[in-house]
Order: structure tokens, then C-alpha cells, then sequence
């Protein structure tokens, strides 16, 4: 096994190295098949500031839209190389997560920070694929809640938390229900969300899908990769304090 404290800079390039390769292959599946998707998150946030990868990145984000999504995964389980692998709740026995994984088979990983990783069979180097679903905004407080109470209700029938584990957790997310109530408008306007961000954005900063170069190549990107990531991160092109600019995982073997 490697020695984690091997997993230096040099390491994290060739991940990303990886990932540019896969993203590539799924970018091109989704484009010919006329499946809309953008770039997202960190990957959109080193898009922003420097056309490519966040030097200590080593995953990759892209977001699809709920009514295409299913389609989505069908093409890609189709038409995936044999290097590369769909992971879901069809694919996958313990699956929890709301969203989908591509996963490297010439890779393996660990990840100290975020153990619940180890749970699923592959390990290798991910793509989420997130899904953007549209709503009321009034109906955001709801939409969240349920979705966290199916992903603990998922882990506890697999038997990856506790009764009491989903007890504790199940209060959390009900607090936060309670919370948004309070502080999302009861408007009917459209809004996107997701069960990774904690935040709504405009329908005009998401739609009609804009371009950005991301090391070297064009991907598809929200409207406004201002109005996108301001509403994700606030002052995004503040760098985040030194002790919190380190990978998702902690070792990466090149099989």
C-alpha cells in the first residue's frame, strides 16, 4: 500500500490528469446524445479563476437536469469504456447517494476525510454527476428535507448508520427545515436546487447553458458563472485559508 504522505502534489496532478480524460469521454457522450450538462463546483471554480483544475482538486463535478437524467444514465451505462464504470443503485448494493459516480477502474483511492467512500465496492478516481432539479421556491424547504430523510433511510436499511445514528441525524436535518422555512420566500418562482448545496439559484443564472475553457478544452457551463458561484460561495475568488486547501483523497494508487 502506498504511503500516504506520498500523495504530494506530483500525484494529485496525474489524478487530475485522470479525471480530464474521463470527463472527456463523458462530455462527449452527453454532447453527442444532446444531453445538457455544465461544469460545476470546484471544477467551475478553477474554470472562473484559472481555465483549469484548483491545484489541490482531485475530483471533478459536473451537474445534469433531473428531467433528463435517467436517460443520461442509460446512455452512459451503454457506452462507457471498460476502463471506466456507472455507479448507482443499479449498479451498486450499498448505493445512498442521490446522484451518480463515474468511477476509474486503473485507479484506487482513499479518502480520510470522507470514510462513507470506502462503503461502495469501486474505489477508484470519481466524477459526481449532480443533479439540478427545478421547483417552486416555495417548496425548497421541502424538497430538502425529504430528500435528506430518503438518503438517511437508505444508509440505515443498508445498515451503514445506527437507529440511534439516524435518530441524531433525522432531528439535525428537521432543525433545518424548520430553519429555511423562515428564510426562503413562499413565491412561486422558478428556482434550481440540489441535494449537495444548501443554497437556490435564479433560473437565469443556470439557463440557456454558456461555455468555459477548462484545461484546454471547451465544457458546457451555467448562464452566469458569476451569478452560479457567488450564490455558492460568496466571494469565490477569495482563496480559502492555506490548512484548507488539501485533496479529497488522501492516497491515489496508478494501477
Amino acid at each position: 500500500m502506498e504511503n500516504l504522505a506520498s500523495y504530494n502534489k506530483e500525484k494529485v496532478k496525474m489524478s487530475q490528469q485522470r479525471l480530464l480524460e474521463m470527463a472527456l469521454v463523458v462530455k462527449d457522450i452527453l454532447e453527442n446524445n444532446h444531453i445538457p450538462y455544465f461544469l460545476a463546483q470546484g471544477s467551475l471554480l478553477g474554470a472562473v479563476r484559472d481555465g483549469r483544475f484548483i491545484p489541490w482538486d482531485d475530483d471533478l463535478d459536473l451537474y445534469l437536469f433531473e428531467d433528463g437524467y435517467s436517460l443520461a444514465l442509460s446512455i452512459l451505462r451503454e457506452s462507457l469504456p471498460d476502463d471506466l464504470f456507472l455507479e448507482d443503485k443499479l449498479s451498486e448494493p450499498l448505493y445512498f447517494h442521490d446522484w451518480a459516480h463515474i468511477k476509474d477502474l486503473t485507479t484506487e483511492c482513499t479518502c480520510e476525510q470522507f470514510p462513507q467512500d470506502s462503503y461502495y465496492a469501486h474505489k477508484g478516481l470519481s466524477i459526481d454527476l449532480y443533479i439540478m432539479y427545478q421547483m417552486e421556491e416555495k417548496n425548497w424547504p421541502k424538497f430538502k428535507y425529504d430528500k435528506a430523510i430518503e438518503y438517511l433511510r437508505t444508509m440505515r436499511s443498508n445498515m451503514l448508520i445506527s437507529e440511534e445514528q439516524y435518530k441524531v441525524k433525522a432531528e439535525l436535518f428537521h432543525k433545518q427545515y424548520i430553519d429555511r422555512l423562515h428564510v426562503v420566500n413562499d413565491s412561486t418562482e422558478i428556482v434550481f436546487g440540489s441535494t449537495v448545496s444548501s443554497r437556490i439559484y435564479k433560473t437565469e443564472d443556470i439557463l440557456p447553458l454558456s461555455s468555459i475553457e477548462f484545461e484546454g478544452y471547451r465544457f458546457n457551463a451555467p448562464n452566469s458563472c458569476d451569478g452560479y458561484l457567488r450564490t455558492l460561495y460568496n466571494n469565490y475568488m477569495l482563496l480559502p485559508p492555506v490548512e484548507k486547501r488539501v485533496p479529497h483523497y488522501s492516497s491515489v494508487i496508478f494501477k
